[in-house]
């Protein structure tokens, strides 16, 4: 095993270890899904607001576990427990990524079946939350994980329709985003041209149009893809990772050049920004800013993704060096503090000048959130993927 798969699984098996006994999955069979955060409550700025909008968590001695079940988070630790299964050849994990999916489709009540109001087949931001928000990305990522996870692990397919229901759900996608486009009221929270929104949106078109071969799959992409140009000048790091990711899956099947132009210039940024440590510069509103700062949440997370997506298409060795460097930075700063909340996890924010967790808060990013989907499940299962010689390309 060479030296960078020896540092993924090194790294994969940790952050298994804490999904296991951190309390974000209770139980950790799975059976009831993955919680979307633990957040810890000592010098936490944004505490008050965290506790005033997700107002569902679980106390404990220094933290609070957010217990609202997002479908996004969901399904992303479902893949990496089902990946993590080849890698360690384990049939627990296996079975916890399924009891995962089979939370989603028969326990979570979160994908609307029979709403006419609301597109066919979108899922709702969180159960054990009140608010009825269907959001862009969050739903972007619902669509492809079930698509990826139903070609893969074809017994899930036969039990849960997972390749069907997705590609329904990035198809209503698809309307929603095309209605907007034609200057209507968007019917789906996230509508905006943002890549943090959009460029997901791109990713779960490239993996639907690999099965349907739906034309307004491509028109509406390439459509996102003029609109923006004129705004790439302004991206941030987090925005340039998201691009990445949605532009290099369309390049893979859509065919037209300008996606892996697209692609290679966003990519080529990052690897502009990036420090000699491997540190992508958080960029993003949503977390606190700073050239020093790494963000888990927004930035470094997605471009390593990204980063990993786009040296699978082109094999381009400038892409995978930075994509090392950033996984050397990932395993390195693994929080080793020895509470089982908190061993094996990556936080949300990570100080370079103090070398520790750190920077600050805001009541959706920072060092004191440690997110189940969106950091390190996707972290860990871009490690997974890299190990089997997957990626995120359809």
């Amino acid at each position: 095993m060479d030296e960078i798969k020896h540092i993924e699984t090194t790294s994969l098996k940790r952050n298994l270890e804490w999904f296991d006994k951190s309390g974000i999955m209770d139980p950790a069979d799975g059976s009831w899904g993955v919680g979307e955060r633990i957040a810890l409550t000592q010098n936490n700025s944004a505490l008050e607001k965290m506790m005033r909008d997700f107002p569902n968590y679980t106390s404990c001695d220094g933290y609070l576990v957010f217990e609202h079940r997002r479908p996004d988070c969901n399904f992303e630790a479902a893949l990496m427990f089902l990946l993590a299964s080849e890698v360690f050849e384990d049939e627990r994990m296996s079975a916890v990524g399924s009891n995962i999916i089979h939370y989603l489709h028969a326990r979570s009540g979160q994908r609307n079946k029979t709403d006419e109001t609301v597109p066919r087949g979108m899922w709702r931001w969180a159960a054990g939350q009140w608010w009825p928000l269907y959001y862009v990305d969050d739903n972007a990522w619902n669509g492809t994980l079930s698509i990826m996870i139903g070609t893969r692990y074809s017994w899930l397919n036969e039990k849960y329709a997972l390749i069907e229901r997705g590609v329904e759900t990035i198809e209503s996608l698809q309307e929603c985003i095309q209605s907007f486009f034609d200057g209507n009221k968007p019917q789906l929270s996230g509508s905006k041209l943002s890549p943090h929104f959009m460029g997901l949106a791109l990713m779960a078109f490239a993996h639907s149009w690999q099965i349907s071969e739906n034309a307004a799959l491509r028109s509406t992409a390439l459509e996102y893809i003029d609109k923006v140009q004129d705004k790439k000048d302004e991206f941030s790091s987090s925005e340039h990772g998201y691009y990445l990711i949605g532009s290099t899956c369309c390049a893979a099947t859509l065919g037209d050049e300008c996606f892996l132009k697209e692609a290679g210039a966003s990519a080529d940024y990052i690897v502009s920004v990036m420090s000699p440590e491997g540190a992508i510069p958080s960029e993003y509103d949503e977390a606190p800013i700073g050239k020093s700062l790494v963000d888990t949440i927004y930035t470094q997370n997605w471009c390593t993704i990204g980063l990993h997506a786009i040296w699978k298409l082109t094999g381009d060795k400038t892409y995978r060096e930075a994509y090392e460097r950033s996984v050397r930075l990932l395993a390195k700063i693994q929080d080793d503090t020895p509470v089982p909340h908190l061993n094996g996890c990556w936080r949300g924010m990570y100080d370079m000048k103090k070398h520790a967790w750190g920077g600050g808060d805001k009541y959706e990013g920072g060092a004191n959130s440690i997110y189940s989907g969106w950091t390190n499940a996707p972290i860990s299962f871009t490690f997974a993927m890299d190990i089997l010689g997957l990626s995120l390309l359809p």
